[in-house]
Protein backbone atom coordinates (compact mmCIF):
# COMPACT_ATOMS: atom_id res chain seq x y z
CA UNK A 1 0.00 0.00 0.00
CA UNK A 2 2.91 2.29 0.73
CA UNK A 3 4.13 1.95 -2.89
CA UNK A 4 0.68 2.88 -4.24
CA UNK A 5 0.49 5.98 -2.05
CA UNK A 6 4.01 6.96 -3.10
CA UNK A 7 3.04 6.48 -6.75
CA UNK A 8 0.11 8.81 -6.23
CA UNK A 9 2.11 11.34 -4.25
CA UNK A 10 5.18 11.35 -6.50
CA UNK A 11 3.24 13.37 -9.07
CA UNK A 12 3.33 16.28 -6.62
CA UNK A 13 7.14 16.29 -6.78
CA UNK A 14 7.06 16.97 -10.51
CA UNK A 15 4.84 20.02 -10.20
CA UNK A 16 6.10 23.54 -10.61
CA UNK A 17 6.39 25.31 -7.27
CA UNK A 18 3.65 27.78 -8.32
CA UNK A 19 1.16 24.97 -8.86
CA UNK A 20 2.11 23.29 -5.61
CA UNK A 21 1.74 26.57 -3.75
CA UNK A 22 -1.70 27.04 -5.32
CA UNK A 23 -2.75 23.50 -4.40
CA UNK A 24 -1.73 23.85 -0.76
CA UNK A 25 -2.04 27.55 0.01
CA UNK A 26 -4.87 28.50 -2.34
CA UNK A 27 -7.67 26.53 -0.70
CA UNK A 28 -6.66 27.71 2.76
CA UNK A 29 -6.59 31.34 1.58
CA UNK A 30 -10.02 30.99 -0.01
CA UNK A 31 -11.51 29.45 3.11
CA UNK A 32 -10.12 32.23 5.31
CA UNK A 33 -11.99 34.88 3.36
CA UNK A 34 -15.19 32.91 2.75
CA UNK A 35 -16.78 33.16 6.18
CA UNK A 36 -20.25 31.82 6.58
CA UNK A 37 -22.41 29.29 8.28
CA UNK A 38 -24.13 26.06 7.39
CA UNK A 39 -23.16 24.63 4.03
CA UNK A 40 -20.49 27.30 3.44
CA UNK A 41 -18.75 26.26 6.66
CA UNK A 42 -18.85 22.61 5.60
CA UNK A 43 -17.43 23.54 2.20
CA UNK A 44 -14.63 25.48 3.89
CA UNK A 45 -13.73 22.44 6.00
CA UNK A 46 -13.63 20.23 2.91
CA UNK A 47 -11.39 22.74 1.11
CA UNK A 48 -8.99 22.97 4.06
CA UNK A 49 -8.94 19.17 4.44
CA UNK A 50 -8.04 18.85 0.74
CA UNK A 51 -5.18 21.28 1.23
CA UNK A 52 -3.93 19.40 4.29
CA UNK A 53 -4.10 16.09 2.43
CA UNK A 54 -2.03 17.52 -0.43
CA UNK A 55 0.53 18.83 2.07
CA UNK A 56 0.77 15.45 3.81
CA UNK A 57 1.11 13.64 0.48
CA UNK A 58 3.85 16.07 -0.58
CA UNK A 59 5.77 15.45 2.65
CA UNK A 60 5.27 11.69 2.21
CA UNK A 61 6.65 11.84 -1.33
CA UNK A 62 9.67 13.96 -0.30
CA UNK A 63 10.64 11.55 2.45
CA UNK A 64 10.29 8.48 0.26
CA UNK A 65 12.21 10.01 -2.63
CA UNK A 66 15.00 11.06 -0.25
CA UNK A 67 14.93 7.64 1.41
CA UNK A 68 15.29 5.93 -1.98
CA UNK A 69 18.40 8.00 -2.65
CA UNK A 70 19.78 7.19 0.80
CA UNK A 71 19.26 3.46 0.22
CA UNK A 72 20.86 3.80 -3.21
CA UNK A 73 23.95 5.32 -1.56
CA UNK A 74 24.01 2.70 1.21
CA UNK A 75 23.09 5.10 4.03
CA UNK A 76 20.73 3.83 6.73
CA UNK A 77 19.29 6.25 9.28
CA UNK A 78 17.47 4.43 12.07
CA UNK A 79 15.09 7.21 13.11
CA UNK A 80 13.51 7.38 9.65
CA UNK A 81 11.76 4.06 10.26
CA UNK A 82 9.21 5.88 12.45
CA UNK A 83 7.97 8.07 9.61
CA UNK A 84 5.04 5.84 8.59
CA UNK A 85 3.90 5.62 12.21
CA UNK A 86 3.88 9.41 12.42
CA UNK A 87 1.88 9.67 9.20
CA UNK A 88 -0.71 7.27 10.65
CA UNK A 89 -0.79 9.32 13.88
CA UNK A 90 -1.32 12.48 11.82
CA UNK A 91 -4.29 11.00 10.00
CA UNK A 92 -5.87 9.34 13.04
CA UNK A 93 -5.57 12.31 15.36
CA UNK A 94 -6.69 14.75 12.67
CA UNK A 95 -9.85 12.70 12.13
CA UNK A 96 -10.32 12.32 15.88
CA UNK A 97 -10.10 16.08 16.29
CA UNK A 98 -13.25 16.39 14.18
CA UNK A 99 -15.26 13.68 15.86
CA UNK A 100 -14.08 13.65 19.47
CA UNK A 101 -13.85 17.35 20.19
CA UNK A 102 -16.67 19.71 20.86
CA UNK A 103 -16.77 23.40 21.52
CA UNK A 104 -17.95 24.57 24.92
CA UNK A 105 -18.94 28.16 25.59
CA UNK A 106 -19.40 29.30 29.15
CA UNK A 107 -18.97 32.37 31.25
CA UNK A 108 -17.33 32.98 34.59
CA UNK A 109 -17.67 36.37 36.31
CA UNK A 110 -18.97 37.88 33.07
CA UNK A 111 -15.93 36.60 31.13
CA UNK A 112 -16.73 34.48 28.10
CA UNK A 113 -14.73 31.25 28.01
CA UNK A 114 -14.44 29.30 24.78
CA UNK A 115 -12.49 26.06 24.82
CA UNK A 116 -12.33 22.71 23.08
CA UNK A 117 -12.30 19.38 24.89
CA UNK A 118 -10.32 17.12 25.10
CA UNK A 119 -7.12 19.03 24.53
CA UNK A 120 -4.85 15.96 24.26
CA UNK A 121 -6.01 15.16 20.71
CA UNK A 122 -4.78 18.39 19.07
CA UNK A 123 -1.60 18.26 21.16
CA UNK A 124 -0.76 14.74 19.94
CA UNK A 125 -1.61 15.79 16.38
CA UNK A 126 0.75 18.78 16.58
CA UNK A 127 3.56 16.69 18.06
CA UNK A 128 3.18 14.03 15.37
CA UNK A 129 3.02 16.66 12.62
CA UNK A 130 6.19 18.38 13.83
CA UNK A 131 7.81 14.95 14.11
CA UNK A 132 6.88 14.35 10.48
CA UNK A 133 8.43 17.68 9.47
CA UNK A 134 11.53 16.79 11.49
CA UNK A 135 11.98 13.44 9.71
CA UNK A 136 11.29 14.89 6.27
CA UNK A 137 13.85 17.66 6.73
CA UNK A 138 16.44 15.20 8.08
CA UNK A 139 15.94 12.74 5.22
CA UNK A 140 15.96 15.47 2.55
CA UNK A 141 19.20 17.05 3.71
CA UNK A 142 20.81 13.65 4.34
CA UNK A 143 20.00 12.65 0.76
CA UNK A 144 21.46 15.92 -0.54
CA UNK A 145 24.66 15.58 1.51
CA UNK A 146 24.99 11.79 1.04
CA UNK A 147 25.55 11.37 4.79
CA UNK A 148 23.47 11.49 7.95
CA UNK A 149 22.73 15.15 8.56
CA UNK A 150 23.08 16.67 12.02
CA UNK A 151 20.44 18.90 13.57
CA UNK A 152 22.50 22.04 12.92
CA UNK A 153 22.64 21.15 9.24
CA UNK A 154 18.93 20.55 8.70
CA UNK A 155 17.40 23.11 11.08
CA UNK A 156 17.02 25.61 8.22
CA UNK A 157 15.12 23.03 6.15
CA UNK A 158 12.96 22.26 9.18
CA UNK A 159 12.10 25.95 9.57
CA UNK A 160 11.23 26.16 5.88
CA UNK A 161 8.87 23.22 6.28
CA UNK A 162 7.27 24.75 9.37
CA UNK A 163 6.54 27.90 7.35
CA UNK A 164 5.10 25.91 4.47
CA UNK A 165 4.32 28.67 1.91
CA UNK A 166 7.91 29.87 2.06
CA UNK A 167 9.19 26.32 2.32
CA UNK A 168 7.42 25.17 -0.82
CA UNK A 169 9.11 27.92 -2.77
CA UNK A 170 12.62 26.90 -1.69
CA UNK A 171 12.27 23.16 -1.10
CA UNK A 172 10.42 22.06 -4.26
CA UNK A 173 13.40 22.82 -6.58
CA UNK A 174 15.71 20.96 -4.18
CA UNK A 175 13.42 17.94 -4.26
CA UNK A 176 13.25 18.01 -8.04
CA UNK A 177 17.07 17.94 -8.19
CA UNK A 178 17.12 14.67 -6.25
Amino acid sequence: MEKQIYGLASGLLKLNRWWLLLLIGGPISISLYAKGSGSIETTNQIIVNFSGAVLLLWLFAIKHKANDKLIENGIKIQILQYFNILIIFNIVFYVLSFFATKTIDSSYNNIQIHYVTPIIIPIVFCISFFGTLFLVSKSLLSAELNKEATFNEYVSTLLLLIFTPIGIWFIQPRVQQL
